[in-house]
């Protein structure tokens, strides 16, 4: 009786160390190759298909210009220059307190998708949340690192800070140290 009391024991234990590990391992961050419903890599069409059209896309910066500013343009007014949000690289979906861009590359593919939340940062808001890897929209920069890691590379531009996790595919935009930014796709 004692014998079978012990194997049970030792055989409960195992179970549990195994439950541990695979939940240890669930829980680490994994690099991001699909967004919201998008994967990097995937056409226009398909984006299309899956988001509908897009609430605004953005004109191309001009090849030598120094501006920094480039121009929305609503996709009601697109059939006003005789054009269709499949001629542009940028598409935005406003939702809510929350924007989806998607950035094409000179192929039609999907380079990048990011989730943007508009002022006020707060961990309240309106539309669907942008989560990935456990970081969400306002989630503090302490606790990015501490879920994250030690990032790629740091930096600091005026009111806004950048965290690059290259493994990850992920680049995080902070101001006043919560994060209004997330980035997924390839990082040079």
């Amino acid at each position: 009786m004692r014998r079978k009391i012990v194997i049970f024991a030792t055989a409960s234990l195992v179970v549990l160390l195994l439950i541990s590990i695979y939940s240890y391992i669930q829980n680490q961050p994994k690099k991001v190759v699909a967004f919201e419903g998008i994967s990097l890599g995937e056409s226009k069409d398909s984006v299309f298909y899956a988001l509908g059209p897009p609430s605004t896309v953005l004109e191309p910066i001009e090849a030598g210009s120094k501006s920094r500013f480039r121009v929305l343009i609503p996709a009601a007014d697109l059939q006003k220059l005789k054009k269709g949000p499949k001629d542009f690289d940028e598409w935005d979906y406003q939702r809510g307190r929350t924007r989806l861009d998607v950035t094409f590359d000179g192929n039609g593919h999907v380079r990048k998708i990011g989730c943007y939340q508009n002022p006020p940062y707060t961990i309240l808001f309106d539309g669907p949340e942008c989560v990935v890897n456990r970081i969400r929209l306002s989630t503090q920069e302490a606790e990015v690192k501490r879920v994250l890691g030690s990032p790629t590379t740091e930096s600091i531009d005026g009111v806004s800070k950048t965290l690059t996790y290259k493994s990850l595919n992920m680049e995080l935009i902070f101001t006043r140290k919560s994060l209004y930014y997330i980035i997924i796709g390839p990082l040079e």
